[in-house]
């Protein structure tokens, strides 16, 4: 009995605790209904702020957009009018205020010599929410600055720029003449040493540099005389030589006849009767010129010609190797115990025949008679493997009346073929073909250039392949699908690659027409490649006609005289020309009128250069 009443005891005590605890909960969540209300209050204020933030800087953004495509229709429209200041910035005016016309600050500035125009505004937007935080507006700005662009196309020609860079920087160092014009797209980069360089005007397609002292001449036409124009740069009104600067300063940039006025003003000139022009006379800022394919479109058509002349012959070897007619003497050279004495018989006697002779040998083919010998019909070497050698090792001379030709069934082009190494002459008439790559060597240095002659290719070369010619005198024209290196060889023709073109320790040829132009290749071509001219320091190299290199470099070196064009994609890849060079119009040539007819100009006939002309904005 007294076990259950302490139980029920208890209970009641557990009942009266819980009872307890929940009235003293829903008292305290009572009490915090307040703190809700306070936190509630707070978010409330940072929402209305990012509201307000995000709508004031969204008109502003809007106004901002607005402002700037009022800054550029100005600047585009006022460039239209450059180099007239004035103008320029009443039209800039009138076209902001036309898409515009809210109140702002407008500034025009008209820089770079009149060249480009730059237009500021500011202004401030009246915020709309900012104002309960205390922001009663937001500042904005805008600027835009534009040009004008100049694309020009030479649609025919007497081409006058005898340097011509497409892209990048056209240097000019060393000691250099040019009688005519220079242009690069890019930089002009003007470095003469040990004397004044000399050019008649500087074409440019950003900007020109001048590092040294620089001769402008103008021809007197009825005494055929110079009279220099020396460039001087104007410094706190007086007159200085030698100027380190660029078209920048062109403004402050003089050319006066006469060399010793440093020190002097313009005043001074004119009361000495000095006559002085601004170097803009001597100086055109072309932007790009763009070379049409059509200028030089005689190389791609000679080349087509040899070509087809180079196919017809190696389909007719290959026709007469599979058919053998009568019209061909076979000799079979194979790699047995016969094969020398095959070789020795020969080249040891006569041969009378006229007819075609197609040599056939497996393995390189090597002679080594010791008689001369004369072929008086075409001879051909042909190879079932990929490459054609013959090496002629008895100290004799080699004649080949009717032209040489090496056919291989299976080419491999990325070597070199054929070296005559100790010859005591060797001549090709009429051509000399090769579906694979050749080389072919003059036996000693000595040869040049007293007998460089010993060595003689008297026609055509067409290679389907690489070319290394040392020593080696070419009447024809050259062409190979590979590359060309040309090592103290004479050259009188047209030479062309579809890489590379390589000239070093370049000699004087002998021909009349080479006499009296004083030159080696009559115009140079490479169709995907470079074109380097190091004629080794004692020789000179000299062209009549044209050295193009639309889509690689061309590099100059030593000494290097031509008439004609240079005309690259780059010239010099930025780096100094050394030494000496010279640069003439084609028709200054010394007998131009007799010898025309063999000398390959730019197609066309007066130069007209087509204008393409946009304003841009540049900022």
């Amino acid at each position: 009995m007294f076990g259950k009443n302490l139980q029920k005891i208890h209970m009641y005590r557990y009942n009266t605790r819980k009872e307890y605890n929940m009235k003293n909960y829903f008292r305290k969540m009572k009490n915090e209904d307040g703190a809700v209300m306070v936190l509630v209050a707070i978010l409330m204020v940072v929402l209305l702020a990012m509201t307000s933030l995000a709508m004031d800087m969204g008109l502003a953004y809007f106004q901002k957009q607005r402002l700037q495509n009022a800054c550029d229709a100005a600047a585009l429209a006022g460039s239209q009018s450059l180099p007239n200041a004035s103008t320029a910035e009443r039209y800039a005016r009138e076209y902001f205020s036309q898409n515009y016309n809210q109140p702002c600050d407008v500034n025009v500035v008209i820089t770079d010599s009149n060249s480009k125009i730059r237009v500021t505004a500011k202004t401030d937007i009246a915020t709309v929410f900012g104002k309960i935080l205390g922001t009663q507006s937001i500042d904005i700005t805008a600027n835009a600055a534009a040009g004008k662009k100049v694309k020009r196309t030479v649609s025919n020609t007497n081409f006058k720029y005898l340097l011509y860079a497409d892209e990048g920087n056209l240097p000019l160092g060393g000691q250099w003449r040019f009688y005519g014009s220079v242009h690069s797209n890019g930089t002009v980069q003007v470095s003469a040493q040990d004397g004044t360089g000399f050019v008649e005007e500087v074409s440019y397609g950003t900007k020109a540099t001048f590092q040294a002292e620089l001769a402008f001449p103008v021809k007197n036409e009825s005494t055929g005389e110079y009279i220099n124009y020396y460039l001087y740069e104007l410094k706190s009104g007086k007159l200085y030589i030698k100027p380190a600067t660029s078209t920048d300063n062109k403004n402050n940039l003089y050319c006066v006849a006469s060399k010793d006025q440093n020190g002097k003003s313009l005043a001074d000139l004119d009361a000495a009767n000095i006559s002085y022009a601004p170097l803009s006379h001597f100086l055109e800022e072309k932007g790009d010129v763009e070379i049409p394919k059509e200028l030089y479109a005689d190389c791609e058509t000679k080349i087509s010609e040899m070509k087809s002349s180079f196919n017809s012959k190696m389909n007719d070897i290959k026709n007469a190797i599979n058919d053998k007619p009568n019209t061909w003497k076979y000799l079979n050279w194979k790699g047995d115990g016969n094969r020398w004495n095959t070789m020795q018989t020969f080249y040891n006697t006569s041969h009378p025949l006229t007819n075609r002779t197609i040599c056939i040998d497996e393995d390189n083919t090597y002679a080594t008679g010791g008689s001369d010998v004369t072929l008086d019909y075409e001879f051909v070497l042909n190879r079932n493997g990929a490459n054609a050698g013959l090496d002629y090792q008895g100290g004799k001379a080699l004649t080949y009346k009717q032209g040489m030709v090496f056919y291989c069934n299976n080419p491999d082009r990325s070597s070199f073929t054929q070296s005559y190494t100790n010859c005591s002459s060797l001549v090709i008439n009429s051509h000399l073909y090769s579906n694979t790559s050749v080389k072919i060597m003059a036996s000693k240095k000595s040869y040049w250039p007293v007998e460089y002659n010993k060595y003689v290719i008297d026609g055509d070369v067409y290679v389907d392949g690489n070319l290394y010619l040392q020593g080696v005198k070419v009447t024809g024209d050259i062409y190979a699908t590979g590359n060309i290196e040309l090592d103290g060889c004479v050259t009188e023709g047209f030479v062309a690659a579809k890489k590379d073109i390589k000239f070093t320790n370049m000699q004087t040829s002998s021909s009349s027409l080479a006499k009296d132009i004083n030159a080696n290749p009559l115009s140079v071509y490479s169709q995907n490649g470079d074109i380097l001219c190091a004629p080794g320091d004692s020789n000179s190299f000299s062209l009549a006609g044209i050295m193009v290199a639309p889509n690689g470099d061309i590099t100059l070196q030593n000494n290097i005289i031509f008439y004609g064009h240079i005309i690259g994609k780059t010239i010099g890849k930025g780096s100094q020309m050394t030494r000496y060079m010279e640069g003439h119009p084609l028709t200054d040539l010394p007998n131009y009128e007799a010898n025309k007819d063999q000398l390959m100009d730019l197609n066309g006939g007066s130069q007209t250069i087509e204008e393409d002309v946009s304003y841009v904005l540049v900022e």
